[in-house]
């Protein structure tokens, strides 16, 4: 009976092998970015982390599950399982743009509330991913409120 109970669950989740190997991989790539900040800096790991090779044909129902078990992953808040643009943005920019997005990854900053003691105010970043432009699986609209300071690739080459 437990067995059947557990099948179903995975039936549910994943629908054909493929899908197993892409959440593993996801989670394997979560799992390595606290070393890979370390050991990289964020143009090397850039360059790291963006495809040589990109699927030709785009599968809407490949990216959506990229983006949902990325931020069911990192919402686990829990050791490295933490919500973080940073974190986020990474890999949802290797798996996306593997799968045929032409994804540019955005950072920025903005000042922040000045802390008690400090001579100046404290800078906030964030990072985003864009497609020809538009920002991409972002709740809201970050250059409303960060001035965008670095691209990868530049836009030219992203598209």
């Amino acid at each position: 009976m437990k067995k059947q109970g557990s099948t179903h669950f995975f039936c549910v989740f994943f629908s054909k092998i493929q899908d197993i190997i892409l959440w593993g991989r996801i989670f394997a790539l979560i799992c390595q970015l606290p070393l890979l900040f370390r050991l990289f800096s964020i143009q090397s790991l850039l360059k790291l982390l963006t495809p040589k090779n990109t699927n030709s044909t785009v599968n809407p129902n490949r990216q959506e599950r990229i983006i949902k078990w990325t931020d069911t992953i990192l919402g686990w808040n829990f050791f490295i399982f933490s919500t973080s643009c940073l974190k986020r943005s990474l890999v949802l920019y290797h798996f996306l743009k593997a799968s045929g997005l032409p994804l540019q990854i955005n950072f920025g900053v903005r000042k922040s509330a000045k802390a008690a003691g400090e001579p100046w105010p404290l800078l906030d970043g964030h990072g985003w991913l864009s497609l020809s432009g538009q920002t991409y699986s972002e709740k809201n609209e970050p250059l409303d409120t960060f001035k965008l300071i670095y691209s990868f690739p530049p836009l030219q080459q992203a598209e």
